[in-house]
């Protein structure tokens, strides 16, 4: 027999005494001479071993979007929430506002701009901001009227506060009588925009206590069910 195949047959009787032909480190020839059946083993294992990282690294990532979906629902669902305290709150102050200013107005007699002038140093937080754009509408130079004035304070609210459009139109009404009318009508109004406001202030209060909770799970299950169906 050939030198070379006493080499092969040697090389794999070694492989079949070991129980499996094709793993060891076949990157080396044995007596300079290789043979088909060497090497194999290696490349399967390494085939192997970059299928499984491949595999390992797309469940990292939809672990990953599956998290980021269910987080993302249940902020949508928190913030939501705070926004029916926030209308609350809010509510709140401008019937503060709104007491404050009969007082003022009523028994202090002071006119309209430096009564809202003396209340703001006592708001805090967005009322102030807002309140201060109707005193700064008042003291400007283009002439704007009260009431113009007041619509000014409406479109800022907007912007800073959780009212919804019921709350402004309770608002803006009360806009319409700035100006027009004498003090004691004026007093009159301003209790009519105040007990305007209980009322929506009883019902954001009680809409709120029952739903912001709900809200929350509500946020946490339509992220859940969002990876459910997608993943």
């Amino acid at each position: 027999m050939a030198p070379g195949g006493s080499v092969c047959q040697a090389g794999l009787k070694e492989d079949l005494e070991a129980g499996f032909i094709g793993t060891g480190d076949y990157s080396k020839q044995e007596n300079g001479h290789g043979y088909p059946g060497r090497g194999l083993g290696w490349r399967n294992e390494k085939t192997l071993n970059d299928s499984s990282f491949a595999t390992g690294g797309e469940d990292e990532l939809k672990v990953c979007g599956a998290l980021f979906v269910i987080f993302s629902g249940t902020a949508i669902g928190w913030i939501c929430g705070i926004n029916l305290r926030k209308r609350v709150s809010h509510l709140g102050k401008f019937i503060q506002f709104f007491q404050w200013l009969e007082t003022e107005v009523n028994y202090q007699t002071l006119p309209l701009r430096e009564a809202c002038e003396k209340i703001r140093e006592r708001i805090q937080d967005e009322m102030s901001t807002v309140v201060k754009v109707f005193t700064d509408a008042l003291n400007s130079t283009h002439g704007l009227t009260a009431d113009e004035a007041w619509q000014e304070l409406i479109r800022a609210g907007q912007e800073h506060l959780s009212l919804k459009e019921q709350d402004w139109a309770v608002l803006s009404d009360f806009g319409r009588t700035l100006g027009t009318t004498d003090c004691r009508h004026q007093v009159k109004a301003i209790t009519q925009v105040r007990e305007g406001l209980k009322i929506q202030y009883s019902e954001a209060k009680e809409y709120a206590e029952k739903n912001e909770r709900i809200y929350r799970y509500l946020g946490v299950a339509v992220g859940a069910m969002i990876v459910f169906f997608i993943y």
